[in-house]
């Protein structure tokens, strides 16, 4: 962990809700979070999305099923609880209150609700300079084919006026009200009132505080005035730390995701299987990523770099816990032992939000593929996304296929491990993918973006589709 950090420093696991205070009481009371109806959203395009060649009534009335819950995302440059347009729209003008949530534990439980699997980055909406394609209306599908096929573009797509809002939204479709239970998502209440000295002149602040008090549910207060932004919890300076928060805001408003980091994987799948007969090492797949990440994320040389090669799980007296050692010719997690590497972190240094792994190899590399899994899984390691790109080439006839029951053997293995030593995170978001390319030059691509699922075979043109 980063020295002096707290809860609400930069980890790139919190979201955000602006309300009412009428409504963040209900919230409270209820441990719920109402989705809202799509044809009640304030963005005047987003809710009047004209379509020829389809029937407007039918449209109207298929899109006032969806109904969702809008959030806001956390950033290092621009935290999601001081944008202050936020308190003025949604939250009574500053009077309101912001609610704070543990993003795994809501998209975890959310995941429940709707019975899948959820990749975190394909919550978040697109922003575009453009309006909302009407040719669209050009394919010959049902009104109720249509929605679904195009799902993104309706549902997670707004101009890009609206990008300061850094919108993730949570859909679901029902023609009754739904409520998603939040568990123990819910760990922190923050209020402003601009206006008023001491929240205690707040005529409904010990009603909310005492209830949040018996839910353990930390309150905090947010303070803007001239460009100076606080936070408090109590008497206790939250946000911002220097050296710590200060360093993570350095020259970087975005947060990077796995949206971010697919393309790259996608073309270097493409270069690959298009060219199976160039037998390489895993320093060329390093390389190669590096060349790319850095039109996203370049390596500066100002203190301020969020690219981080050959990042170490553990440093003495700096940060990190993560330390391994080998037993009966496997990786497993050990306190006494050695600290791990990682090919590529990327954010702060001491507390970064994504881990990749690359790993190359004439065949199955079963030991070093589950020593990345290991470090990519330990929770020992706080990042908030993990990532393992896996290339098996030029397999001979003594090689053993590359099979979806081997790889989830070796994934489990890795998990059984963990858990044994209490080390397994199971709320972070996952993405392993296997490119395996036979002596012949044909090829397979496992993926799996979950760590309870298991890998399955796809095509490439489906691991690099957009969708």
């Amino acid at each position: 962990m980063i020295e002096n950090a707290n809860e609400m420093t930069y980890n790139g696991n919190l979201v955000f809700h602006y309300t009412s205070y009428e409504s963040a009481q209900k919230i409270i009371e209820s441990n719920t979070l109402k989705f809202g109806r799509f044809q009640n959203m304030n963005d005047i395009d987003e809710v009047r999305r004209d379509y020829i060649c389809y029937n407007p009534q039918i449209m109207s009335e298929l899109l006032s099923e969806y109904q969702s819950i809008s959030l806001v995302d956390d950033s290092s440059g621009q935290r999601g609880f001081a944008i202050d347009c936020m308190w003025g729209y949604y939250a009574q003008k500053g009077e309101g209150v912001c609610l704070v949530f543990n993003k795994s534990k809501l998209v975890n439980t959310y995941g429940e609700y709707i019975n899948r699997p959820v990749d975190q980055s394909k919550l978040k909406i697109e922003y575009r300079d453009f309006e909302y394609g009407n040719n669209h209306g050009l394919e010959r599908k049902t009104e109720s084919d249509f929605i679904q096929a195009h799902l993104h573009d309706i549902f997670y797509t707004k101009n890009v006026c609206w990008k300061h809002e850094r919108e993730m939204r949570l859909l679901t479709k029902s023609s009754k009200e739904c409520y998603l239970g939040l568990n123990d998502a819910l760990i922190g209440v923050i209020l402003c009132y601009p206006q008023k000295e001491n929240l205690s002149d707040i005529d409904y602040y010990p009603e909310l505080k005492e209830l949040c008090d018996n839910r353990k549910i930390k309150f905090y207060r947010y303070t803007t005035a001239l460009g100076n932004k606080e936070l408090h919890c109590g008497d206790k300076l939250k946000w911002p730390i220097a050296h710590v928060d200060y360093e993570l805001d350095l020259g970087n408003d975005e947060v990077l995701s796995y949206g971010d980091i697919k393309p790259i994987l996608c073309s270097a799948t493409k270069e690959i299987t298009e060219n199976p007969g160039l037998h390489f090492n895993e320093r060329y797949l390093h390389h190669f990523f590096s060349r790319e990440i850095q039109n996203v994320c370049p390596v500066v040389f100002n203190g301020s770099t969020n690219l981080h090669p050959e990042w170490a799980t553990c440093r003495k007296g700096e940060y990190g816990e993560a330390k391994y050692s080998q037993k009966n010719g496997k990786y497993i997690p050990d306190d006494n032992g050695y600290p791990g590497f990682i090919d590529f972190a990327i954010g702060n240094l001491k507390n970064p939000s994504i881990a990749i792994e690359f790993k190359m190899s004439e065949c199955l590399n079963t030991k070093g593929v589950a020593f990345d899994y290991l470090k990519l899984l330990d929770n020992k390691n706080n990042f908030n996304i993990a990532i393992s790109y896996t290339v098996v080439y030029g397999l001979s006839k003594r090689s053993r296929a590359v099979t979806s029951e081997r790889l989830n053997k070796v994934f489990g293995s890795v998990i059984e491990s963990l858990s044994a030593s209490r080390r397994f995170a199971n709320l972070r978001e996952y993405h392993f993918i296997v490119v395996a390319i036979s002596g012949k030059g044909e090829y397979s691509i496992y993926e799996k973006n979950n760590w309870n699922n298991e890998f399955q075979s796809i095509k490439r043109n489906a691991f690099c589709s957009s969708d």
